[in-house]
């Protein structure tokens, strides 16, 4: 018999693989179409503008996408004090978005290559208010994704139809990022509907206090996703940077066919996270070979999905991209191993600011980036997109022993947990 507990796990799961699924199922089916009528360089522009625009989605985001499920979580019972964490976090995501927009608008208008194609990039940020304002995190913390993944389900079908009825040609290109941006807004009002019927959320005028308090919680955590963003974001935009928007093309074209497989792991952990958070402060003795358990599971899956897309990845690359140019066949080759560190960076991330490991996670990001500067960079500049991938997936082991040490370290005790 499955507990309740357990069934809420396996329904949060669920919802959020489909939710998974759609964010990067839904670029392959549109790829091959998108790649032939706007071309790799037009492709390539709206990835170059969309990894500028990311930077200012880190800073949107803060550390709310961890902080509010695990406060809400820890809160379920207490209607008041979630209305007061949801307007915070609100509030906040505002506050930030004003300042990131006014530091977003004067790079683009000083740079000439950005304010040549100024509706490109100003349609990329439009991506990151709509998307940000997404209270994922709060069904997320109440254990309740299904209404999120139905409306995602919905608006992303939305999203493909309009891409195929109205991008025709490389002058529709701005079609791309307007159509993401409504997909967004139509996913956060429905979000915020059930918020106020099923949940009788009630706006809360923040206090200067709790603001203050939200942004110093959630530090630790946006100067580890801001870390994040400059060893993966960074690597990116300095590859457009270095070489052409072509170049920039064939290596999302790859980077989106392994993240499809390597993201499979996110959902899990995502619908695991606030699960983990009550273990460790409600039953603490079981937290430690729970997450034994867990990565164990991951281990073997993450094998089997390893040699699976090895073997079968040419045939993928085909199907996709309409053939297997050899520079996209070997950068998938190469970021393929990347299936195999996934679902354990995410994993051993949330463990480590579960078990209140602040400076332990900055500590793991400061030496990540470090560690993504003296690699990567010089690769990119010496063998451009080969080189990118060949320095990401030495960074992102790096990065994933480092956390693996750091929790060890913090008390998780594997031993007793066999």
């Amino acid at each position: 018999m499955i507990s309740v507990e357990n069934k809420k796990v396996i329904n949060n799961f669920l919802s959020l693989s489909i939710l998974q699924a759609l964010n990067y199922v839904l670029p392959l089916i549109t790829l091959p179409y998108l790649i032939q009528v706007l071309g790799v360089d037009k492709f390539g522009l709206v990835t170059f503008s969309a990894s500028l625009a990311l930077y200012f989605n880190v800073i949107a985001d803060y550390g709310y996408k961890l902080t509010a499920p695990r406060d809400i979580a820890q809160n379920r019972n207490c209607l008041d004090t979630i209305n007061e964490i949801v307007s915070v976090v609100l509030v906040s995501k505002l506050i930030l978005l004003v300042f990131g927009f006014i530091v977003y608008f004067i790079i683009v208008f000083s740079v000439e290559s950005f304010w040549i194609e100024s509706k490109i990039y100003m349609l990329s940020f439009l991506v990151v208010v709509s998307q940000s304002m997404i209270p994922v995190w709060f069904f997320q913390g109440m254990e309740d994704m299904k209404y999120v993944t139905v409306i995602n389900v919905i608006t992303k079908a939305i999203f493909l139809i309009l891409v195929f009825l109205f991008i025709k040609s490389e002058g529709d290109v701005y079609l791309l990022p307007l159509f993401t941006a409504v997909g967004f807004i139509l996913t956060s009002l429905f979000c915020f509907y059930k918020m106020k019927v099923k949940y009788k959320y009630i706006f809360i005028k923040p206090t200067l206090t709790g603001l203050k308090n939200s942004f110093t919680n959630g530090f630790h955590i946006f100067v580890g996703n801001a870390s994040t963003s400059l060893y993966t974001n960074t690597n990116i935009f300095l590859l457009g940077v270095l070489t052409t928007t072509s170049v920039v093309g064939y290596y999302s074209v790859a980077e989106k066919i392994v993240s499809a497989i390597a993201g499979l792991f996110i959902p899990l952990n995502q619908a695991l996270y606030p699960y983990l958070s009550k273990k460790y402060i409600f039953d603490n003795k079981s937290f430690s070979p729970i997450i034994y358990k867990l990565s164990s599971f991951m281990l073997i899956i993450a094998f089997l999905f390893f040699l699976i897309f090895y073997f079968f990845k040419m045939d993928l690359l085909n199907v996709i991209s309409g053939g297997g140019d050899e520079l996209t066949a070997l950068i998938i080759s190469i970021l393929s191993f990347r299936i195999l560190s996934s679902p354990f960076s995410n994993l051993f991330s949330n463990v480590l600011i579960i078990m209140n490991g602040k400076n332990e996670y900055l500590n793991v990001m400061k030496l990540t980036v470090v560690i993504n500067t003296v690699i990567t960079f010089p690769l990119i500049y010496v063998f451009d997109a080969v080189g990118l991938a060949v320095g990401l997936i030495i960074v992102l082991w790096l990065h994933t022993l480092l956390l693996a040490f750091y929790i060890k370290k913090r008390g998780l005790n594997y031993e007793t947990a066999v």
